[in-house]
């Protein structure tokens, strides 16, 4: 090795040190500019921080040659297919990963000792290469103190009559939390004044909530409407006092596994044939091919199973799209025919009168009858006639008692597992998970037998749905449930055929990389699982799952770098930047779900250029920064250098000489505690903003040890 090749790759080393891993040039596609641009802040760096350098043989070294520094890696990258910015509904979107396996020689060495001869300098940048963990203030959740009963307001078949029963709706209110502000690396002054920020900032955040509640995957409370028929749980006795709830139709299911003896407190009857419980969401529940198996949401009951037999009580599941925004279930139904109603559904159409009193119709037993008198201190059913007309779209009685049919489509014929129970055998093998994650996995309802890691119930797939005459919907998405009973007989005793609702979740897509998600437009539900948490901050974080791809993630969980977090949520994009969140229905940005599932050794940061920061686009729902160049890593763990060009308010630019002339950095962010530093080292996350209509690079460091000053 000759003279100066031996000492660039010392120069070359020193600009990385311990836990850095290299972008190299190359590689980020800057076979040119990249060569260029470290070379003039290298040449800077060496003129202002090196009066005198020697190589590894103690030899000066002599003057700098004028060439440009060989890339020493190379990468081919062929993307993955780019998304189209919007799908048509019922079109199916795919992805193609096509790529080589990198070659890479990376170099380091152990910080910048070698580069920095003062010894004071030294232990700076030693302790800034010590893992420093943040900290954060923990969240709590006040109680919910209120219920109130509505009534609700909805078009229904067979000439039901103005009025519904009164519910009851949960008023909670928003978790409080916060991440903890960085510690003072400065004067006592500073950090006197720091420490009463931080007090004030508890002081604050204890009184306010700062962040909105996840988007429930849930059909959420009250329900629109609750009109049962006759039955023996209906009413209030017997020792059972919430079968005739409509509530406890929404929210996560309580699943007590393949034979749950009857989920008496978790459940809400539908009663006899044409009664019925229409549910809402506080989203749209999409229609999404990359769901497993193409189903986009579960319905949960208390059928239950012994070997190939099942016990179920089936209903018909219908659902309508809020085309007028008008927050009503006033648009057109669709039903999903399943696998028994073929031809035109309307052939099935039948209604059913039921009488309080008169004897010439049934119910047999008079006490079944839904009761508008007080009830253990509670009037139930207040607008229910004494004589009332229901309507259903018929199904065989063969879907009513012990079946050895496998049907698809319709409500409570399949059981609820127990959460945690991955594989259907009533044993919990996973008491970490949570029902967000597991209640919205859908098992195959064109299988027998339990998809693994799904709760069972009866999946369905919006795609299925037509309107009464056969036709397809062609729905994009869906706002509002009703399920109906749909079986018009008696089982044993004269007890009536009634399907029972323990809950109805949106689906959840097939878990993805980050970089797969990054393809998708905003709107799109996606799912992370074992992603790793890079750097945290007030009521967001940053996750990565690979060394070069990272995305935000909106959510109020309180985590720290290295623990590997399940998500779900959506995709949106603010600013010019990709993140995670939930979406309502009127279009708010929510908190996206997030668990912790294990801790792992974090990624280090990658270090690059100024001008490697942000990259360039990665598709057309993922732009990169003005003038970018090389793989998008918004989102990214990075390090970066440079000197100190002007400050703001809140933050300050640098340069190493790779940006163009007049342009600078944003570090934000950020301020710094030395005057005029010669350079400053950032680490943090390679983000973004958008000026006028440009998309400006930026990076937000870290809470703890982001910024290092070299005076």
């Amino acid at each position: 090795m000759n003279t100066d090749e031996h000492r660039w790759m010392r120069i070359e080393s020193d600009l990385y040190p311990a836990g850095t891993e290299k972008a190299d040039s190359s590689f980020l596609g800057m076979t040119g500019l990249a060569g260029l641009s470290c070379c003039a802040f290298r040449r800077g760096l060496r003129e202002r921080h090196f009066e005198r350098s020697r190589d590894l043989t103690g030899r000066d070294m002599p003057s700098r040659p004028k060439q440009n520094l060989p890339d020493r890696a190379r990468y081919a990258i062929a993307p993955e297919i780019e998304h189209p910015a919007s799908y048509p509904a019922g079109t199916a979107s795919r992805s193609k990963r096509i790529g080589r396996k990198p070659v890479s020689s990376r170099i380091r060495n152990g910080g910048f000792e070698r580069v920095i001869s003062s010894g004071v300098e030294k232990s700076v940048f030693r302790e800034w290469s010590e893992k420093a963990d943040s900290s954060s203030l923990g969240m709590t959740d006040a109680p919910d103190r209120a219920r109130y009963a509505i009534a609700p307001e909805i078009e229904h078949p067979a000439s039901y009559p103005a009025g519904t029963a009164s519910t009851s709706k949960r008023i909670g209110f928003r978790p409080v939390s916060s991440r903890g502000l960085s510690r003072a690396r400065s004067s006592p002054a500073v950090l006197a004044l720091s420490c009463c920020l931080l007090a004030a900032c508890i002081v604050i955040l204890a009184i306010s909530p700062v962040s909105a509640s996840p988007v429930s995957r849930f059909a959420v409370s009250p329900p629109l409407a609750y009109w049962p028929g006759w039955g023996y749980y209906v009413n209030p006795g017997y020792g059972e006092t919430t079968f005739g709830d409509p509530a406890q139709a929404t929210g996560a299911p309580t699943g007590e596994g393949t034979n749950p003896g009857g989920n008496p407190e978790h459940v809400t009857t539908l009663g006899a044939f044409g009664g019925s419980v229409t549910l809402k969401f506080d989203h749209t529940v999409r229609n999404d091919p990359n769901n497993p198996f193409g189903m986009d949401a579960i319905v949960y009951g208390n059928a239950f199973r012994s070997g190939s037999t099942v016990w179920m009580e089936a209903g018909t599941i219908e659902i309508s799209r809020d085309a007028n925004g008008n927050g009503l279930a006033d648009d057109p139904w669709y039903i999903i025919p399943g696998s028994h109603i073929s031809g035109a559904p309307s052939s099935v159409w039948a209604t059913k009168e039921y009488d309080k009193f008169n004897t010439s119709y049934p119910p047999l037993f008079k006490s079944y009858y839904p009761d508008k008198t007080s009830i253990y201190g509670v009037v139930w059913y207040p607008d229910y006639p004494d004589h009332v007309t229901l309507g259903a779209y018929r199904l065989p009685i063969s879907l009513a008692g012990s079946s050895t049919q496998t049907p698809w489509g319709y409500a409570d014929c399949y059981p609820t597992l127990i959460l945690g129970d991955m594989n259907g055998d009533n044993v919990v093998e996973n008491g970490g998970i949570s029902p967000e994650e597991f209640y919205t996995t859908p098992d195959d309802p064109m299988s027998a037998g339990f998809t693994p890691r799904s709760g069972g119930g009866n999946a369905f797939d919006i795609d299925w749905a037509t309107d009464a005459s056969g036709n397809p919907a062609n729905l994009d998405g869906f706002d509002f449930l009703r399920i109906t009973s749909a079986v018009d007989t008696t089982l044993f005793g004269g007890n009536e055929c009634s399907p029972d609702i323990d809950g109805v979740a949106d689906a959840s897509p097939v878990a993805q990389s980050v970089r797969a998600i990054k393809n998708y437009s905003d709107g799109n539900d996606i799912r992370l699982e074992l992603a790793t948490v890079t750097a945290a901050f007030a009521g967001e974080f940053y996750v990565q799952d690979g060394r070069f791809f990272g995305v935000k993630v909106k959510s109020p969980a309180v985590v720290t770098p290295g623990d590997r977090v399940n998500v779900i949520g959506s995709i949106s994009t603010a600013a010019g930047e990709r993140f995670i969140c939930s979406l309502r229905s009127d279009g708010a940005i929510w908190d996206a779900f997030a668990r912790v599932v294990d801790h792992v050794d974090p990624y280090p940061p990658a270090g690059m250029p100024n001008a490697l920061l942000g990259g360039a686009a990665l598709c057309p729902a993922t732009p990169g920064v003005t003038g970018g160049v090389g793989v998008n890593n918004i989102g990214v763990l990075v390090r970066t250098w440079g000197k100190v060009e002007s400050t703001g308010a809140g933050c300050f630019y640098i340069s190493d000489g790779s940006l163009p002339q007049g342009q600078g950095l944003k570090v934000s962010p950020g301020t710094l505690s030395v005057q005029n530093p010669r350079m400053v080292i950032v680490t943090g996350v390679s983000s973004c903003e958008r000026v006028g209509n440009d998309t400006i690079r930026v990076i937000r460091p870290l809470l703890q040890d982001g910024i290092v000053e070299i005076e």
